[in-house]
């Protein structure tokens, strides 16, 4: 490739996402970059959950960004409880062309795909048989006696710890 330089990059169109259908009018979209910081992603989307009139939150990544998006979503669904979860996979398509740098070679057009996230966390119920769906995550409960000891069986043997 040392015979060409890169030219123009274009992104293609991507497919319509099922998330889109679900999106209410007053979502907020978090686009996540590799350079994005968490604790920054975070705080903005707690805050905007914490106004009532905003109900959804779409993060959305690509690339390298996809680990961030999914760790940032991990966390707000941690502080947040009862969030329902749709998640979307696919590709983003991106056109390069390379120019030659001597004659007699002819541009190359080379399209990568790139894959994509996109997650949707809403405080609404969201229909359980779309694609992607995850139900909240119930809270178990521990009573006070299952906090005080703790049981373990070792070798069919079953020790009792008590924590203070």
């Amino acid at each position: 490739m040392e015979s060409y330089e890169k030219g123009e990059t274009r992104e293609l169109e991507m497919e319509n996402s099922e998330i889109l259908k679900l999106v209410q009018p007053d979502v907020v979209v978090m686009k996540v970059h590799s350079g994005s910081k968490i604790r920054n992603l975070i705080n903005y989307a707690l805050k905007k959950f914490q106004n009532p009139s905003f109900m959804q939150i779409i993060w959305t990544g690509h690339g390298s960004a996809i680990t961030k998006v999914i760790s940032s979503v991990e966390i707000i669904k941690r502080q947040i409880q009862g969030l329902h979860q749709v998640t979307n996979l696919g590709y983003k398509k991106v056109e390069e062309t390379w120019k030659p740098k001597m004659e007699g070679l002819e541009s190359l057009i080379v399209t990568r795909n790139i894959p994509l996230i996109t997650i949707l966390l809403s405080k609404n119920p969201l229909d359980p048989n779309i694609l992607g769906y995850s139900a909240p995550k119930k809270i178990k409960s521990k009573s006070t006696s299952e906090s005080s000891t703790s049981r373990k069986k070792l070798h069919n043997k079953e020790i009792v710890v008590n924590k203070t």
